[in-house]
């Protein structure tokens, strides 16, 4: 049965107040007594604290009838997490401590155990901060930090004078001469030689006069006049007989010419001494083919390819008539320092653009002369 309602302290929670009243209440079957001497709420965290006598291990919580969760629970101490949602200003709550065996839909008075008045309310001002309590033991010293930078080096300081020289000692006294040793005896002078008698002088030869200049003697080959360099059949090859399939050939006649019916050209190096003057250019050339000449060009390009040019105007057969000699004039100067010198051999069609070869022998090449003078 329930016994009368008993009021109780007010407990203090942040950032709440919490006025609390309530009664203890005898289970109807038991003998002990369930009491709740206080009850304290937080409504930021959503968390109660009953604190009170006989609390039995299994039990529930309501808080105006609303289940509550019960998260520990000793025999004066109970906490738990209020219902959701119900207490969230001040006001009053009445909490109630029910067997395990309570239902919601069971009014049986006999489950109850005790209830309680949770009254909330406004938040009060803070009092007044207590006095400072005498101050800790020390410490134990802790580890020595680690040593810092080395510093900069200071300023050299000032020389310091240079210490007075003190006076010169005393000289000490001469030691005493040695005894002089004796002296040796005096060789003999031996006797002086005389010299002999100059010899006469023979008398001086007559002064040679020389003879006549003899005559100047021819000037040596290869260094003055007129210089030739000539080229024959066997200093021609084919372009690229490698890639193109052709070959070359010397005819009886002494004529080269590729034997494969293509449009690969022919050519010979030029090598001329550095300085030379050409004169003229001159080529026989074997031709009796009626469709094709054979043209003859003299090029000049750099060291490095660089597109080419002419050192001598190109020399054309003309006609079907066997063999023909065409030449030219030419005033070029030799620089092999910065160029290289070739001749290229070609057929050429009645327009002058380039052709096949024949490839029978009807176009030939046989000789390049080239003339020049040295400066």
């Amino acid at each position: 049965m329930r016994t009368h309602r008993i009021p109780h302290v007010v407990s203090t929670l942040l950032p709440v107040f919490l006025a609390l009243s309530g009664t203890a209440v005898h289970a109807a079957d038991h003998d002990h007594q369930a009491t709740i001497v206080s009850a304290t709420a937080d409504l930021n965290t959503q968390n109660f604290t009953l604190v009170g006598t006989d609390f039995p291990a299994n039990v529930n919580v309501t808080i105006d009838g609303t289940p509550a969760v019960v998260t520990s629970a000793t025999p004066t101490t109970i906490t738990g997490t209020l219902p959701s949602g119900l207490v969230t200003a001040p006001g009053s709550y009445g909490v109630e401590l029910l067997r395990a065996s309570h239902r919601h839909n069971d009014q049986d008075a006999d489950d109850a155990l005790a209830d309680f008045v949770l009254t909330i309310g406004a938040v009060g001002a803070q009092g007044p901060a207590g006095p400072a309590g005498p101050p800790g033991a020390a410490g134990p010293m802790g580890l020595p930090g680690l040593p810092g930078p080395a510093g900069p080096p200071g300023a050299t300081g000032p020389t310091g004078l240079p210490g007075s020289v003190g006076p010169a000692g005393p000289a000490g006294p001469a030691g005493a001469a040695g005894p002089a040793g004796p002296a040796g005896p005096v060789g003999a002078a031996g006797p002086m030689g005389l010299p002999g008698p100059a010899g006469p002088m023979g008398p001086a030869g007559p002064m040679g006069l020389p003879g006549p200049a003899g005559p100047t003697g021819p000037a040596g080959p290869g260094y003055g006049g007129t210089q030739y360099l000539t080229l024959g059949a066997s200093d021609f090859r084919a372009q690229d007989p490698s890639t193109q399939g052709s070959d070359q050939f010397v005819s009886p006649s002494g004529g080269f010419y590729i034997t494969s019916a293509i449009g690969s050209a022919a050519f010979a190096p030029v090598h001329l001494p550095q300085g030379a003057i050409l004169q003229s250019v001159y080529a026989a050339v074997y031709d009796i083919d009626a469709a094709a000449d054979l043209k003859v060009s003299f090029f000049v390009e750099g060291l490095t390819p660089s597109g080419f040019g002419s050192f001598a105007p190109a020399l054309t057969s003309s006609g079907s008539a066997g063999f023909s000699t065409p030449s030219q004039s030419t005033g070029a100067t030799i620089d092999n320092a910065n160029n290289k010198y070739y001749i290229l051999v070609q057929p050429v069609d009645s327009g002058g653009n380039a052709t096949n070869w024949p490839g029978d022998g009807s176009l030939t090449i046989s000789t390049v002369r080239i003339t020049y003078t040295l400066p």
